[in-house]
């Protein structure tokens, strides 16, 4: 038994397929607006994922400022987590090789 009478069962899994789409476009010199989205189902009523932001270019690595948000509708199979919202600001920086 956890906190202020919560259980959680560790033994569930949740399979689901996704299919999605990503994309770059530059505007100006080493700078370039990018997005992500995918969506998915299976034993999920629903995830969701979208991205999107803006970058500049380094010569082996790329500085980006996105938003981001993600979503999972479990339904009825998980009982004590229905639905998760995940969104906010993202900084980071992305190494190509």
């Amino acid at each position: 038994m956890g906190a202020l009478g919560a259980h959680a069962d560790d033994s569930k899994s949740n399979w689901d397929a996704v299919i999605g789409a990503r994309g770059s476009v530059d505007f100006a010199k080493n700078f370039f607006l990018f997005g992500v989205f995918d969506i998915g189902a299976g034993d999920s009523d629903l995830t969701l994922q979208a991205v999107g932001g803006f970058g500049y270019r380094f010569e082996w690595f790329n500085l980006v400022a996105a938003y981001r948000y993600m979503g999972w509708d479990f339904g009825n199979d998980v009982k004590v987590l229905d639905d998760m919202d995940i969104q906010g600001p993202v900084l980071g920086i992305q190494f190509t090789f």
